[in-house]
């Protein structure tokens, strides 16, 4: 190989070897900015997580209070005696015969809170089983029926069997008795409108 020839393959080689450098230059080049827009993409979606994060929490937060405010006295004893006079109370001012309300099911969750679960076994009227409904579910409390149960009697009365279910919240704004106040439940308003 002479010397001219030997020039030109060192000449080819370096244009080849800066070729490649100059595909492995870009090549790299584009594998950081991939690079650089993930991490700039995870950035924003860390970012948008984070604001989500912080309205979920302040929701949570504020249904939280609501439920608080709703709910019977945290201590599950207070709880439990608050409620089953209330329901005493309920049965009676409807005009129901009933023997007892008995507690069905005293339950924590752990640390939110606890569920009471009642039963009673009362007989009237269709007027007065409508009137323990209504007030049943005036109440703003955190309680629900679980079991209504309707059998014919003699002379147009009715035996009802009910469950229920309340839950006593932790942290809950009363210490003693139960919240006050009505639902919006009752959609036509008044027991009248439900007995007419």
């Amino acid at each position: 190989m002479n010397h001219r020839e030997r020039n030109l393959a060192i000449g080819v080689a370096v244009l080849i070897g800066g070729w490649a450098a100059s595909v492995g230059w870009g090549a790299y080049q584009r594998a950081l900015d991939r690079r650089s827009s993930a991490v700039i993409d995870a950035e924003l979606s860390l970012d948008t997580a984070r604001v989500r994060e912080e309205q979920v929490r302040k929701l949570v937060l504020e249904d939280l209070a609501g439920y608080q405010a709703r709910s019977l006295p945290a201590d599950p004893q207070v709880a439990q005696q608050a409620y089953r006079g209330w329901l005493i109370d309920q049965l009676e001012a409807a005009g129901l015969d009933f023997a007892d309300v008995k507690l069905t099911e005293r339950r924590p969750r752990g640390e939110a809170y606890t569920s009471l679960g009642y039963s009673a076994n009362a007989e009237g009227g269709l007027a007065e089983v409508t009137r323990f409904l209504h007030g049943f579910y005036a109440s703003p409390m955190l309680h629900k029926l679980t079991l209504l149960k309707l059998t014919p009697r003699d002379r147009g009365r009715l035996q009802m069997n009910v469950q229920v279910r309340a839950l006593a919240v932790r942290g809950a704004d009363l210490t003693e008795g139960v919240p006050a106040g009505e639902s919006a439940r009752p959609l036509l308003g008044g027991v009248d409108a439900y007995l007419a």
